[in-house]
């Protein structure tokens, strides 16, 4: 039974063993970047993504806010996150609240519930554990309500030499790791390219 790599053999659209080689490469990690490219399709360099670099961009420019910023800035800044904190947890409790009452009502009818026959006592019982593990998971306030009361002791306590220092450190600590990680990104292209080239090179 062919492979995806020999049937082209078979059926004569592979006419050489260069390009038999070249689909077979594909089958390695060197390529994985053309892994939904078609396999005929010649080889194109791995070039990193713009993923660590857009990042990198991002915490410089952090670290920048946070050494240049004001304290009445910083403590604004805070002010306003928090306030839109605030604003998404009440929200999530209004709809909470709809949401258990729904639950709590479709409940009660679901228990009500007579089965017409044994065979669909099955349903009727999957129909209220269906509901109750629904209301278990999401019909309580509890996590919201505990955020507010975070929220509020945060609202009373914005020191802006703190959040400073913690702007400070996690801007470090993003550009150390994303620069990090762009280094070995392109290292494996490096690496991946020269794979395919020293291939290549005895293939032609």
């Amino acid at each position: 039974m062919p492979t995806g790599y020999t049937a082209g053999i078979i059926d004569g659209t592979t006419e050489t063993f260069q390009d038999f080689a070249k689909q077979c490469m594909r089958a390695f990690g060197a390529t994985i970047h053309m892994r939904d490219e078609s396999m005929d399709k010649e080889y194109e360099p791995r070039i990193p993504s713009d993923y660590h670099t857009k990042a990198l961009k991002t915490a410089n420019e952090k670290l920048r806010q946070a050494e240049t910023l004001t304290d009445s800035e910083i403590i604004e800044n805070r002010k306003a996150h928090i306030v839109k904190n605030k604003a998404y947890y009440l929200k999530r409790i209004e709809e909470t609240k709809k949401a258990k009452e729904r639950l709590d009502l479709f409940l009660e009818k679901a228990k009500a519930f007579n089965p017409p026959t044994k065979d669909h006592e099955g349903i009727a019982k999957f129909m209220i554990e269906q509901i109750e593990t629904t209301i278990d998971h999401d019909g309580s306030t509890k996590y919201y309500d505990d955020e507010l009361a975070k929220i509020d002791a945060q609202l009373s306590d914005i020191n802006a030499d703190k959040i400073r220092t913690e702007m400070i450190a996690d801007a470090k600590r993003d550009i150390e790791y994303h620069t990090k990680e762009h280094n070995a990104e392109l290292k494996r292209c490096e690496d991946s390219n020269k794979w395919v080239n020293d291939l290549l090179s005895v293939l032609t």
